[in-house]
């Protein structure tokens, strides 16, 4: 999950919790929560992607012979740091939706998606609007919901809730309240903890889709960074999960985490390192038949405080998920290694071992957690946000993706050939930059236009976008930390993998730094 980018002009050493390998396990960064907010880095080292955060309790379901939830999450939220919870439900709901409202497309299978993100301003949200569009795009069934912790005042709440798919019934937003970030146990912050202990307050809440009327059969936990590609609820192994059986992307995570439990004074299961591998080695998306995962979240959220409290590790809220569920008995379903394309180099992907773009495009989302560097083209999910992400901050001239003003990305040209590109790797790297920047366009675009004025009869053409903006990994320019510039090229035009796009020798020319 970690490695250095190698980069001596910027601090850009990405870390992401959504990217993890064990193969790839150096010189950690501190890194955010949810892969909503994990990055790791690494151009050299194999990697694969995931991350989170969340809480638990139970409602009464009538059709499960009247068991009731798992009373123990409710007692580890009563003695959470920040107290008794306050939710604020958002998208359709924002406006007072009933609790009992929630809409699933298909009776049968009832799944509810949700993601937990922080309220971090732009980063997060370009990347939940990105999620959520293209969750809908694509035609998932279930509902989709976006978990927010950490926000410090109403009008940072307010602009975190704000999504393409505001006022869709199949959309919902959960504030928790409090600092899930804060371990009680130690006092300090591990920003993953957030993850689990969030979820368990959006289960307590008993809000959509969690009322009583409407319990989902099965939650899919994601990443924030994920990109859709094709309706993940369609996936054949979807109709396998049940009691005791999760369906969840394969990580390079090894199967030495068993050790964690005696290493946190805890009974580990009875199982060998093979099987820590080949059953529970996982990331999300995590996909867990619904009382599964209502057992394995106080799991979750304990051993989360026992092992930060042990040792600093962005890893310990994920071997912690892998944990709970070796500890309930819940292995991985097989295909886990079918949903997901992050790393040409990770070594349980879609596209692992494969050479032909057709099969490439069976994978089902993007993780778009890892920086990349491919001829003239240069990214990283912070670059196109107008101040940066916790762990650098930027002060760029022009606009972040989500502002008013923006022209959008530049999208880069078909992946070459291997006539052209003799490395496999870059073709691999080429095509997700591809597929990638027209669902990001296309999401912010959609994220602008509910949220942007409108342009009127009497605006002048002057107002609309010329140009296009490209990014690069941080650099100086005027005194200034910048990662955009314009191109030369007016939307249209075809780009060129070769070419950086500039209209002078320097992006930071005023020409390639006012719109």
């Amino acid at each position: 999950r970690r490695s250095k980018l190698n980069r001596s002009h910027s601090a850009l050493a990405f870390a992401s919790t959504g990217c993890l390998n064990m193969m790839a396990l150096r010189l950690s960064l501190l890194a955010f929560t949810f892969c909503h907010a994990t990055w790791a880095v690494g151009l050299s080292d194999p990697m694969s992607c995931a991350g989170g955060t969340d809480a638990t309790c139970e409602l009464q379901d009538p059709g499960s012979d009247g068991a009731e939830y798992d009373v123990d999450v409710t007692e580890l939220l009563q003695h959470e740091r920040a107290g008794r919870r306050k939710a604020h439900h958002g998208g359709h709901a924002a406006q007072g939706t009933d609790v009992a409202s929630a809409v699933f497309l298909d009776d049968d299978v009832k799944i509810a998606f949700v993601f937990t993100t922080s309220c971090s301003g732009e980063y997060q949200l370009y990347q939940s609007a990105v999620l959520e569009w293209t969750w809908k795009d694509v035609g998932n069934q279930g509902t989709l919901s976006r978990v927010i912790t950490g926000c410090k005042s109403e009008e940072d709440k307010a602009y975190a809730m704000r999504s393409p798919l505001a006022g869709d019934p199949r959309f919902h937003i959960f504030v928790t309240e409090g600092d899930l970030g804060i371990n009680p146990r130690t006092g300090k912050l591990y920003p993953a903890r957030g993850r689990p202990w969030s979820l368990m307050q959006w289960i307590a809440a008993g809000l959509p889709p969690w009322s009583v009327r409407h319990l989902p059969s099965m939650v899919a936990v994601l990443d924030p960074d994920f990109a859709m590609l094709r309706p993940l609820s369609a996936h054949p192994r979807f109709k396998d999960v049940r009691r005791g059986h999760m369906f969840a992307a394969t990580y390079d995570m090894g199967g030495r985490w068993i050790k964690n439990f005696a290493a946190i004074g805890e009974v580990a299961p009875g199982m060998n390192e093979s099987t820590a591998l080949e059953s529970y080695a996982s990331g999300p998306p995590w996909v867990v038949e619904r009382t599964d995962f209502q057992a394995m979240l106080p799991l979750w959220g304990d051993y989360t405080d026992k092992m930060d409290a042990r040792g600093n590790s962005l890893l310990n809220e994920q071997y912690s998920f892998m944990m709970a569920a070796a500890t309930q008995s819940v292995p991985m379903l097989p295909d886990g290694n079918t949903m997901v394309v992050s790393n040409p180099g990770a070594y349980r992907e879609v596209w692992t071992g494969k050479c032909d773009s057709a099969e490439w495009n069976q994978a089902y989302l993007l993780h778009y957690c890892m920086p990349i560097d491919y001829k003239g083209w240069h990214w990283h999910k912070s670059l196109i946000t107008r101040k940066g992400w916790y762990a650098e901050h930027f002060d760029n001239a022009l606009p972040g993706i989500l502002e008013c003003q923006t022209p959008g990305l530049q999208e880069p040209p078909a992946p070459p050939s291997s006539s052209v590109e003799p490395d496999g790797n870059n073709i691999k790297w080429a095509w997700f930059l591809h597929r990638l920047f027209p669902r990001i366009n296309a999401a912010t675009s959609a994220f602008r236009a509910s949220y942007c004025p409108k342009l009127t009869s009497g605006d002048t053409p002057e107002v609309l976008p010329k140009r296009l903006i490209r990014t690069l990994f941080p650099r100086g320019c005027g005194g200034r930390k910048t990662t955009m510039y314009l191109t030369a090229a007016p939307p249209g035009e075809d780009a060129d993998w070769n070419a950086t796009g500039l209209e002078e020798n320097s992006f930071c020319s005023a020409q390639n730094q006012a719109l």
